[in-house]
């Protein structure tokens, strides 16, 4: 791994000088180093994967191709991959995952709402998009283990490190008087969300103080730039991760005897509350503004929440009307044109093009019931998958490993009933990822448990 990892770094160095003196077209020049990374993730998937892994931080639309990102391309890169890899290999076995029944469930049923749509070409869309997104979680399963996990889990928490630090740089710049971004638009805040779930795990179970500080300090960097993008959902989401790291430690804890780890989360939660009345007070003026969206929305005086309760009623009302299998995949980007109370509501006129802004009303007015309930059987795959290896950590290292992917999943879980983007763009590549990753680590750690008690039976013959 390394040595060809080395090789391919030399390989693009000389190519992409060459290209630099040769042609003044900046787009020319990459090309050399285009087509060398496209190669080696088409013949090394897990070097694919962690290019990807970073390819999903790069918000920057392809030339011609709306809405279609560096990542996307990507993808389609490591599943010919993966296929060619199958294919030459001669067995499928690796390609089992505890998902595979419950995604081509999802896959068949929104199909099937497809047939007598609006617009069939934006539900074949869409249905290619949910494929491309499943395809990924099997990829990941697929090739990486335990050591891979952790590698991409890295690169996830650098780039997020690098890029979040021009981005508070930019608010204080301007004050805080608007809303900040950065290179990965916004999907940035969800992913520094689940860096700051990263982090509260490594706060609560390393054993090293200097490790702890380190994960304080890099979870405050994340939480900084969440306040500054002035995103409320990923405020929730970070919440909901926050308390769910402090909810499973603190079970583990009393049943494994471990009582610092209690005293550490009684702390988590004490340092996250001042953190809170703190910022949201209004007193600084860095969060000003975030401070008072928030206000807004509690108080219900936000002109986005009364946008986004009229786009939940009209979804609602979409899912009354065909309640088993919707309008059919994609279609409500059209349920202007398909509800005749649309134009009745003064708030039309604000959200023309505009989904529900809430993935379980999205899926229930598209796809009914039938999509629902395939989409929480997933659900219900992820949580089993984590929860096995949740009650089988013996240690805080081993619990660790698992809270890092499994906690994260289910905060995703939980923004479904009231966020976006679950399965679709750079952020649903980025929660397929966990996705992935999640199986990856069940496997690798079964693996390692059927050796450890392999090598015990040897000893004991």
């Amino acid at each position: 791994m390394i040595d060809f990892a080395g090789t391919i770094i030399v390989l693009a160095a000389v190519q992409i000088t060459a290209g630099l003196f040769a042609t003044s077209s900046w787009i020319l020049s990459l090309l050399p180093l285009i087509v060398v990374l496209v190669a080696a993730s088409f013949l090394h998937l897990k070097t694919g994967l962690l290019l990807l892994a970073v390819a999903v931080y790069l918000r920057i639309e392809l030339p011609g191709l709306v809405g279609v990102y560096p990542a996307d391309l990507l993808v389609l890169v490591l599943l010919g991959g993966l296929a060619f890899r199958t294919l030459t290999s001669g067995t499928s076995r690796v390609l089992t995952t505890p998902y595979n029944t419950s995604l081509l469930a999802i896959l068949t049923v929104f199909a099937v709402s497809l047939i007598g749509t609006h617009d069939l070409s934006i539900g074949v869309r869409n249905w290619l998009r949910h494929a491309q997104m499943f395809g990924v979680i099997v990829l990941v399963a697929a090739v990486l283990d335990g050591r891979d996990v952790t590698r991409i889990l890295r690169i996830l928490l650098v780039v997020a490190f690098v890029l979040c630090l021009p981005t508070i740089l930019t608010a204080v710049q301007i004050g805080g008087s608007q809303r900040v971004f950065g290179v990965a638009g916004m999907f940035f805040p969800f992913f520094l969300a689940a860096g700051v779930i990263h982090c509260s795990v490594g706060y609560l179970l390393s054993e090293q103080a200097w490790k702890r500080w380190a994960w304080a300090v890099l979870a405050l960097t994340f939480s900084i730039g969440i306040i500054v993008s002035q995103t409320r959902e990923a405020m929730l989401f970070l919440l909901i991760g926050t308390l769910l790291v402090s909810l499973l430690v603190w079970i583990w804890a009393g049943r494994h005897v471990f009582p610092k780890l209690r005293g550490r989360v009684a702390r988590l939660l004490l340092i996250g509350a001042v953190i809170l009345l703190i910022v949201f007070s209004g007193s600084i003026a860095l969060f000003q503004t975030s401070a008072n969206r928030v206000h807004q929305a509690v108080e219900g005086q936000s002109n986005t929440i009364q946008i986004r309760l009229f786009l939940w009623r009209m979804g609602i009302q979409s899912f009354m009307e065909s309640p088993i299998l919707g309008l059919g995949l994609g279609q409500i980007q059209k349920w202007d044109e398909l509800l005749p109370l649309w134009h009745l509501d003064p708030m039309a006129q604000f959200s023309r093009g505009l989904g529900a802004h809430n993935d379980v009303i999205s899926y229930a007015a598209e796809t009914g019931l039938a999509g629902v309930s395939a989409m929480f059987v997933f659900f219900g795959c992820v949580f089993r998958c984590g929860w096995r290896e949740w009650r089988r950590a013996e240690t805080p290292e081993v619990l660790m490993r698992v809270l890092v992917v499994w906690v994260p999943c289910l905060a995703l879980i939980a923004r479904f009933s009231f966020g976006t983007h679950t399965f679709y763009s750079l952020g649903g590549l980025f929660n397929c990822l966990y996705f992935g990753m999640l199986v990856a680590h069940t496997r690798w750690a079964d693996d390692n448990r059927a050796r450890g008690q392999e090598q015990i039976a040897c000893r004991a013959i």
